[in-house]
C-alpha cells in the first residue's frame, strides 16, 4: 500500500480519493463507487433475523438495478424490485412479492397490476379465473375490512362490471361539477334530483319498479315511434297486453283497451270526431258504449244524437222537460186564470211536444170569438192540414157546452204559431169556438209537432 496525502490505494481493491471511496475502481466518482466487470451487489445482513431470508441484496447487473432477498449463506431467495434501463434511463419498474411480479410501471407511464403490459394509466388484471378483479377503497369512518368501503371492478366471469358501495349510503354521478344521478341506500334511482317524491322535479325509478317523472312547466314524457304506424306505448298485466296507445294514419292517436282479445275496443280521433277502433283498425257499428250491467250515467251533448241510422230523420237533436204558464187569448174580451191553475207540464223529444195539465178560469170580461191558449213551443209551419194537425180531446168541468156540442177539442194549426184553438165538435156540423165562463176547469193531454 502506498500512502499519499489525499489518496489511499489498495491495488485491485479499495481506493480512497479525498472524500470518495472506490471499490474496484481507482477513480471513484462519488462518495461510494463500486465497480465490477460482471456487475456488483451489496449485501445487508441482519444477524438477528431468520437465516433463510436475512440478507437484502442491492445489485446492478447489466445496468439494471435490483433488490433481492438471500439466505445467510448467500443463496438466492427472490427478486423483490427491479429497474430495467435503456439509453434513456429507466425503461420500466417491476415490483415483486413471493418471487412473482405483481406490478409494473412502464416507459409510457402506465401502471399494470397483475399484468406486465399495462394498457392504460392504471391497468388491473386478475389472473385467477375464480376471483373478482376489484379496486377496493375504504375510509377510516367506515372501516377497512373486505365488507367495507367501495369496490369497482369485474366479477369472476370477467365480463360483468360492478360498482359496489358496501356501506349504507348512496352512489352519485357528476358532470360539469354538478350531480346528475344517484342511487340511494334504498335502491331508488334518482336522475336530476337528490331526494325522493313526486313533488320533486326529476325522474325517480323506485327499487320496487315504479317510474315517477316530474317536470316543471312542461310535458313530463315524450314517446316517438319512427317509420311505421303501430303501438307507441303498450300496457301489460302479467305478460298479457291489456291496452295500448297507437299511431294511426301517421298523425293520429288510437287508445285501445284489451287489444289482445277479439273484442278489443278503443277510440281515435279524426275530422273533429272521436272514432271507434278495434285492436287494429277503425270499425263501424260494432262497439257499444257500456253494457246492460255496466252503464254510463249522464250524457251531455250540445248537438243531437242519431238513433238507428245516420240520416237526418234519425237525428234526435233536442230533449227538454218543463212547465209552461198558460195565457188565454180571445177574439174579443179577456179571460183570467187562477195563478195556481195556469200551468201545464211539457216534455219535448226532438220535434214532438207532449203536454198535460189543468187550467181554471178565474174571471171573464165579455169573451167572444175564437178561444186560444198559449203553448210552450210554436207548431210546425208546414201547410199540410192532412198531416200537420195536432191536438186532442179536452175535458171541461163546470163549464157550458154549446147546443149540439159532443166534446171539446184542442187543435194546433200550421199558421197559429204557439196558439192552440179550443173548439167544440158537433155531429155533422162545423166546429164552434168555446166560450169560457168563470170557475170552469179545462183538462188536457196531447202532443203536437214543432217546426
Amino acid at each position: 500500500m502506498s500512502k499519499q496525502t489525499d489518496l489511499i490505494n489498495i491495488p485491485d481493491a479499495i481506493t480512497v480519493s479525498g472524500s470518495n471511496v472506490g471499490i474496484g475502481t481507482s477513480s471513484p466518482l462519488s462518495t461510494m463507487h463500486l465497480k465490477t466487470t460482471g456487475g456488483g451487489s451489496v449485501y445487508f445482513e441482519d444477524s438477528d433475523a431468520t437465516s433463510s431470508y436475512n440478507i437484502s441484496e442491492v445489485s446492478n447487473n447489466g445496468g439494471n438495478f435490483g433488490i433481492q432477498t438471500r439466505s445467510s449463506s448467500g443463496t438466492f431467495v427472490s427478486t423483490d424490485y427491479q429497474i430495467v434501463k435503456n439509453a434513456s434511463g429507466a425503461d420500466y419498474h417491476r415490483w415483486f412479492t413471493q418471487g412473482t411480479e405483481r406490478m409494473r410501471l412502464d416507459s409510457s407511464g402506465n401502471v399494470g397490476i397483475g399484468t406486465s403490459s399495462g394498457a392504460n394509466l392504471l391497468n388491473m388484471h386478475q389472473s385467477s379465473a375464480s376471483s373478482n378483479s376489484y379496486l377496493h377503497i375504504t375510509h377510516v369512518d367506515g372501516g377497512s375490512a373486505a365488507t367495507d368501503g367501495l369496490s369497482i371492478g369485474l366479477e369472476s366471469d370477467g365480463v360483468n362490471a360492478v360498482i359496489r358501495n358496501r356501506e349504507n349510503g348512496y352512489l352519485r354521478m357528476y358532470t360539469n361539477n354538478t350531480e346528475r344521478m344517484r342511487i340511494d341506500s334504498s335502491g331508488n334511482l334518482l336522475i336530476g334530483k337528490t331526494s325522493t317524491g313526486l313533488s320533486v322535479t326529476g325522474t325517480q325509478i323506485t327499487s320496487d319498479g315504479r317510474l315517477m317523472v316530474t317536470r316543471d312547466g312542461n310535458q313530463a314524457a315524450d314517446f316517438n315511434r319512427k317509420s311505421s304506424d303501430g303501438d307507441i306505448v303498450k300496457f301489460q298485466k302479467d305478460g298479457t297486453t291489456v291496452g295500448s296507445i297507437q299511431s294511426r294514419a301517421g298523425a293520429m292517436t288510437s287508445l285501445v283497451l284489451n287489444p289482445s282479445g277479439s273484442d278489443g275496443a278503443g277510440f281515435t280521433g279524426g275530422s273533429n270526431a272521436i272514432l271507434p277502433v278495434s285492436a287494429s283498425a277503425l270499425v263501424d257499428n260494432t262497439i257499444d258504449l257500456g253494457v246492460g250491467s255496466y252503464r254510463y250515467n249522464d250524457l251531455f251533448l250540445g248537438g243531437g244524437i242519431h238513433l238507428g241510422g245516420t240520416g237526418t230523420a234519425n237525428k234526435l237533436s233536442d230533449y227538454e222537460e218543463g212547465t209552461h204558464t198558460v195565457s188565454v187569448v180571445m177574439a174579443s174580451g179577456t179571460v183570467g186564470l187562477y195563478s195556481s191553475y195556469n200551468k201545464i207540464k211539457y216534455t219535448k223529444i226532438g220535434r214532438v211536444v207532449n203536454i198535460q195539465g189543468q187550467i181554471r178560469v178565474y174571471s171573464v170580461s165579455s169573451p167572444s170569438g175564437q178561444m186560444k191558449i198559449t203553448l210552450p213551443f210554436s207548431a210546425d209551419t208546414t201547410n199540410d192540414e192532412g198531416a200537420n194537425v195536432g191536438g186532442g180531446v179536452m175535458r171541461v168541468y163546470n163549464g157550458n157546452a154549446p147546443s149540439g156540442g159532443l166534446y171539446m177539442w184542442g187543435v194546433t194549426v200550421h199558421n197559429q204559431g204557439n196558439l192552440m184553438l179550443v173548439e167544440w165538435v158537433k155531429s155533422g156540423q162545423a166546429t164552434t169556438p168555446h166560450v169560457p165562463t168563470a170557475n170552469e176547469y179545462l183538462i188536457m193531454s196531447f202532443s203536437y209537432f214543432t217546426a
